[in-house]
């Protein structure tokens, strides 16, 4: 049975900061501010440190997206068909509100983090 990729964990300027295509088709987990949310579209953005992503939520269902909320979503990026422009959205496939969450201790958490896993790897 094939298994479902847990989302590599990333800051969302650290993907708009990479060309389009280097990240297309990736599994990752994202974390931000619920900007808007359109429900007949299943559409959100969401930021975090000065960048937006857009998300497609609609494989989301009895999630209260509510605006303003800390989010956690894991899910594939792809390019929008939807804008011509090149952009990215993230399919989201999980989405939990994580109000609370303690923003700078998890952003040490996650270098902290990837530290150790480089650390070792060599």
């Amino acid at each position: 049975m094939p298994s479902v990729p847990s989302g590599e964990i990333v800051f969302i300027d650290e993907v708009l900061q990479s060309e389009v295509g280097s990240w297309e088709g990736h599994s990752v987990r994202i974390i931000g501010r619920l900007k808007q949310y359109d429900v007949l579209s299943g559409r959100a953005v969401v930021h975090h440190r000065e960048s937006e992503l857009k998300v497609d939520t609609i494989l989301l269902r009895g999630v209260a997206l509510t605006e303003g909320s800390l989010f956690q979503f894991i899910g594939e990026l792809e390019k929008d068909q939807e804008h011509e422009e090149q952009s990215l959205i993230l399919k989201a496939r999980v989405g939990r509100n994580v109000e609370g969450m303690d923003l700078p201790l998890y952003e040490q958490a996650v270098v902290a983090r990837r530290e150790y896993l480089q650390a070792e790897l060599k």
